[in-house]
């Protein structure tokens, strides 16, 4: 560009612009929302909720995604994004995982919606629970067609989401932890048991070792087992439901309970 030059707007900036405008015209202080751009790159909007006009201190943060040629699968159900594994990891980090991931539909003018702990669970139930994409730099979210941003859509947000903030028992998986579920990984001894020896032993002791709070050594053993199988068996998923609920890890916890 020449010192004569005038910078240029493209269509990624135009069509961010856009998305935002909606964005903020859905999610308005008028409908109990009081959105603002943050100081970090994790997401795109932090929001405060209002309650009965009040502010609550209650926030969630929300990424929104622009799209110009939307990939629909599951017979055109669901569209499909490709996003970030560590931008997904930042939305659940909250105390509750309910930040909003929004995508634009640019062709549309439509904003789809879901919470990032439903993204996240509904990834591990399409692979069975199988978390190896917490290894790759992107995956492919689903989010469904249902899901449109409407007035109607923006108070059952509302409503959902000062029910979560109001159960002061409803935490995020990750509030007695340093690191998120995403890249929380128990250390396994160099002694760590076999597959088969896992798995009896769970059968065998589990409840034994949940009701002893020997919860360390159940971890470790149920991160031998592959999340297809513990879901296999109805007693080790419900052994891995409850440990994983005791353990603060409810999103990883609802996929067996």
């Amino acid at each position: 560009m020449a010192f004569g030059d005038s910078p240029t707007v493209d269509r990624f900036s135009e069509n961010e612009d856009e998305s935002n405008s909606y964005f903020t015209l859905n999610f308005s202080e008028r409908n109990g929302f009081l959105a603002s751009k943050p100081k970090d790159k994790g997401c795109d909007f932090i929001v405060e909720l209002i309650n009965e006009h009040k502010s609550t201190n209650w926030w969630i943060p929300v990424q929104i995604k622009s799209i110009e040629s939307p990939t629909l699968v599951d017979n055109g159900t669901l569209l499909s994004y490709q996003f970030e594994t560590s931008r997904l990891q930042y939305m659940l980090r909250p105390i509750l995982p309910v930040g909003l991931i929004i995508i634009y539909s640019v062709g549309e003018k439509k904003l789809y919606y879901d919470f990032a702990e439903n993204i996240y669970k509904r990834l591990l139930e399409e692979r069975n629970g199988d978390r190896s994409f917490h290894n790759r730099e992107h995956v492919n979210i689903h989010i469904p067609l249902d899901n449109l941003v409407g007035e109607s859509s923006v108070k059952e947000i509302h409503s959902f989401l000062i029910r979560r903030h109001q159960n002061v028992g409803d935490y995020s998986p990750f509030i007695n932890s340093d690191l998120p579920t995403l890249a929380r990984k128990v250390t396994l001894s160099t002694n760590a048991p076999s597959l088969d020896s896992s798995i009896n032993t769970l059968k065998e002791r589990g409840d034994e070792m949940f009701n002893n709070n020997e919860i360390p050594q159940l971890m470790e053993l149920l991160e031998q087992v592959e999340w297809r199988l513990l879901r296999e068996d109805p007693q080790l998923g419900l052994l891995a439901g409850i440990t994983y609920w005791a353990t603060g890890m409810r999103v990883d916890a609802s996929f067996f309970l």
